[in-house]
């Protein structure tokens, strides 16, 4: 088909050439993409189906596409009901911003008036006690100056009659001395009856300064103070109380059948006692790092099952639980020691976090980095800061009055989005945290029936928000919807499990669990 090409460049023939194009396969450039690889979860072409992916679950991706535009437009009707309340709630923050910006100019203007008043009384005030002194001061010295004059005068007077008595005395004849005698001695008696003018009191001049301290300049001055104030506003309160869109199901689709990948005995080379697998991490290239809490250490195998080593036998009191941290350093918990342990990928440890806890259980790490840790004897989960160890935060166990929230910790595990999803060996059931500390959904009671369970264990979380939870004494995993809700029982008993302990997802997506006495398996689910 010949076309103009300014009607080309107006549009008129977009879908038209849409069709012809086509996305060309990594492996096979010269052809299309035309299949959805569901085990391997990647879009291949036609010969890409026949060579590599032919006994694979694949789909023809225009039928994925339509399957997956019906999913999709439940989440996006849903959205669509949210805008109108969540754009009310933009308007009611911008008018909220505008009052904030509005109040703190007229308190700034309090704080400045309350200061040029203080300023012109401290002022008023000083001149005041200036006055006050000058004057005190002023007069006391004319008194002093008037009886200072008289004083000085007297001594001049005696001091020279005594001077010119002395000349005569020395230099003048008998008989002229003699003829002034009654009059030397007439004033001789006058003068030496003159006394001084004593000051009656002398005057004291002294300061005392007020009371300066921050306490008394805060009672004088005034203080700043906010308080957090409940929103009484109903039409935007109404607008988080049905906040959470329901799960759609444009998740990926899991497998109708569970496929058992590998499984070997987590032996070490010189066990004393029953394996008892509780802590469970898998590293970026695929090594699986099990803690042994009964002969206290950590092993490490391959994907195999070949033991690549072993250590912290030294270091170890009673190991629970480890998770990966960013920097590739192996976090252990220690119930007896109350500590998590830190070594490096070789087995050097190389720090200890002590902390406010008490029997230390599950630990995971956060997408931002954090160390989350189950404290079991207080109930609570404490996160700490990985450079430092510094506590963070702490989301204690015990919610209000109508109970707790926790009442017998195991295991823990995040997702990217923040929440923490813990099990309860207690309640029986699985909690999840939102980032805020708050119980955002929970699963199960005690049973065997679906939605119950009998001792939860580990817990995990894959890279599409599913959750797996270990139940011990049932022999098998849940699996759960990112928002805590029953899907179907992934492994049973019926597939050979038998107490499952610990989980974790490895780099292939499969899930991995321990089992008690030391087998480690791995499922591909999807």
């Amino acid at each position: 088909m010949i076309v103009p090409f300014t009607e080309i460049k107006l549009g008129k023939y977009d879908q038209q050439i849409r069709g012809y194009q086509r996305v060309p396969c990594e492996v096979h450039p010269e052809e299309g993409i035309r299949y959805y690889c569901g085990r391997c979860e990647k879009l291949i072409c036609k010969d890409c189906k026949i060579s590599e992916h032919e006994n694979h679950h694949c789909s023809d991706v225009k039928f994925l596409m339509d399957t997956f535009k019906e999913k999709a437009k439940g989440l996006i009707s849903g959205i669509k009901k949210r805008l109108p309340g969540m754009r009310q709630y933009v308007s009611f923050l911008s008018d909220y911003e505008q009052h904030l910006k509005g109040r703190k100019r007229e308190i700034v203007e309090e704080i400045e008036s309350q200061a040029d008043l203080l300023h012109r009384l401290v002022d008023e005030y000083k001149q005041q006690q200036i006055l006050e002194v000058t004057g005190e001061s002023t007069e006391e010295s004319k008194v002093a100056a008037a009886k200072r004059i008289q004083a000085e005068t007297l001594v001049n007077t005696l001091h020279g009659a005594c001077s010119y008595l002395d000349t005569m005395f020395d230099h003048g004849k008998p008989e002229e001395v003699m003829t002034i005698r009654d009059l030397v001695i007439n004033r001789l008696t006058s003068l030496a009856a003159q006394n001084l003018d004593p000051l009656a009191t002398k005057l004291s001049l002294s300061f005392t300064a007020g009371n300066s301290s921050p306490q008394a300049l805060e009672a004088l001055f005034g203080k700043v103070r906010s308080t957090s104030v409940p929103l009484n506003d109903h039409n935007i309160r109404s607008i988080f109380r049905n906040n959470d869109l329901p799960i759609s199901n444009v998740l990926p689709t899991l497998g109708e059948s569970l496929e058992l990948v590998s499984q070997f005995e987590c032996r070490g080379l010189t066990d004393r006692k029953d394996i008892w697998p509780t802590g469970l991490a898998v590293t970026a290239d695929s090594h699986y790092m099990v803690l042994d809490r009964e002969n206290k250490r950590l092993k490490a195998y391959d994907e195999t099952g070949n033991l690549l080593s072993e250590f912290g036998e030294k270091e170890l009191s009673c190991p629970y639980d480890i998770a990966i941290m960013q920097n590739g350093n192996l976090a252990i918990t220690d119930y007896d020691d109350e500590d998590v342990k830190v070594f490096t990928p070789e087995g050097t440890l190389v720090a200890k976090l002590k902390g406010p806890m008490k029997y230390p259980r599950g630990i995971a790490v956060s997408a931002n980095g954090q160390i989350v840790i189950v404290d079991a004897h207080s109930q609570r989960l404490i996160i700490h800061e990985p450079q430092q160890g510094k506590v963070v935060r702490i989301i204690e166990g015990k919610a209000d009055s109508n109970g707790t929230q926790l009442t017998d910790p195991y295991y823990v595990a995040c997702n990217d989005n923040g929440n923490l999803v813990v099990t309860d060996w207690g309640a029986p059931n699985l909690k999840i945290f939102s980032p805020d500390g708050k119980i955002s959904g929970q699963y199960g009671t005690y049973g065997i029936r679906q939605d119950q369970c009998l001792q939860p264990y580990g817990v995990c979380i894959d890279r599409h928000g599913y959750i797996f939870m270990a139940d011990n004494q049932n022999h098998r995993i849940h699996l759960l919807g990112p928002d805590g809700k029953f899907i179907r029982f992934v492994i049973t008993r019926q597939q050979g499990l038998w107490h499952p302990m610990a989980l974790a997802i490895n780099p292939s997506g499969h899930l991995v669990v321990t089992e008690a006495l030391g087998k480690v398996k791995t499922f591909r689910y999807m």
